[in-house]
């Protein structure tokens, strides 16, 4: 009997010894929150404006960092660094999640994921005065659901070095403009990560070296200094499938795509009301 006992014991979901922190009746902020919790946890923040310069995320996998809406729990950073910077000495996979809150008035990005693999859902990154919404690198493999990018003076989402695995679906790149006057970042983060110079290309997605999937998105209203105002393109093979691309402008080539030694598969896409000073005003 007490064998058995104890193999029923053993059989218990650790998630059943989750803890629920919430944000501030438990942890006076939201760094503090995450700090204590550990994986399985819950952050959970109250609807409110939250000012933070940085957000570390801890070496730990499998925390959930969870707000009352993307229009409720709004976290505005100070236009110089990011507003959360994830990279940890832990592998982050998709156990990991930050859902329901918005992420503004960052300076080198929104969020950089640097070989973090989280998932984010129903989130909104804007207003970065430098960077991109979402700065992806590394080989991260994040899985973005129902996200927003927009208005950022980077672009919607810079994607760098990821090879395969990085995955779009339902988001919206909106109002993104490498043509307006820029702040200048942070620059430098712990564990080595340097952010490259600003880029001039792919006002709504920058693709570099990286194959990401792009599912029932919607890039619109973009803008490039140079070339790709919807989606920059270079040594990278994305897949498309029912995006809608449209009204987005380049100063030079592609207005809607331009890619470069890349080979983009799109399948029920739609592409309108794009423009290129150049070539392209597609594609």
């Amino acid at each position: 009997m007490r064998r058995a006992i104890f193999l029923l014991i053993l059989a218990v979901p650790f998630s059943v010894l989750a803890t629920v922190i919430h944000v501030p009746a438990d942890s006076l902020t939201i760094q503090a929150g995450l700090n204590g919790a550990q994986s399985g946890d819950t952050v959970l923040v109250a609807p409110g404006n939250y000012s933070v310069d940085i957000l570390f995320w801890p070496d730990r996998n499998g925390i959930h960092l969870v707000g009352a809406g993307m229009n409720n729990t709004v976290v505005s950073g100070d236009d110089w660094q990011c507003v959360v910077y994830m990279a940890s000495a832990v592998a982050i996979d998709s156990t990991t999640m930050i859902q329901g809150m918005s992420f503004l008035h960052g300076g080198d990005a929104g969020i950089i994921l640097y070989g973090a693999s989280p998932s984010l859902v129903s989130c909104c990154f804007d207003s970065s005065s430098a960077g991109p919404g979402i700065y992806a690198v590394q080989n991260s493999a994040a899985i973005i659901n129902g996200c927003e990018m927009k208005g950022n003076a980077g672009s919607g989402a810079r994607i760098q070095d990821c090879g395969q695995g990085l995955r779009f679906e339902f988001c919206l790149f909106e109002g993104n403009d490498l043509t307006r006057a820029r702040g200048t970042g942070r620059g430098s983060y712990p564990g080595g990560f340097q952010v490259r110079d600003q880029v001039e290309d792919g006002g709504g997605i920058y693709c570099y070296n990286s194959d990401a999937t792009l599912t029932d998105c919607t890039i619109n209203g973009n803008s490039a200094s140079d070339d790709g105002g919807g989606i920059y393109c270079n040594n990278s093979n994305p897949t498309l499938t029912d995006c809608t691309i449209t009204d987005n402008s380049a100063n030079y080539d592609g207005g809607g795509i331009y890619c470069n030694r890349s080979d983009a598969t799109l399948t029920g896409c739609t592409i309108t009301g794009n423009s290129a000073s150049d070539n392209g005003g597609g594609i």
